[in-house]
């Protein structure tokens, strides 16, 4: 969750450009135009959808997920250390 940016909500754009001159947000300015959707694209993720909240919008993105199931680890002798002769008891 963050701040709304320029054109998430038009009637508050004035209010966000006036933010980092009455408060010392040296950043801020920038993060009202950056495009984090290209930012989360570039780290293969996939922007699903954003929710605005007043001043506030929280965004979220998905890491798609690749499943190679003949790739899976799988557990080895050599890991699982020998082989022992099963025991069998009887109870009388």
């Amino acid at each position: 969750m963050d701040s709304l940016q320029l054109g998430d909500v038009q009637d508050y754009d004035g209010m966000l450009e006036l933010f980092p001159q009455s408060y010392y947000e040296p950043y801020y300015a920038g993060y009202l135009k950056e495009d984090f959707g290209a930012i989360a694209a570039a780290c293969g993720l996939t922007h699903t959808r954003a929710v605005n909240a007043f001043v506030s919008k929280v965004m979220v993105f998905d890491k798609p997920v690749e499943w190679d199931l003949d790739r899976r680890p799988r557990r080895t002798l050599a890991k699982a250390g020998p082989k022992r002769p099963i025991q069998h008891r009887t109870v009388s």
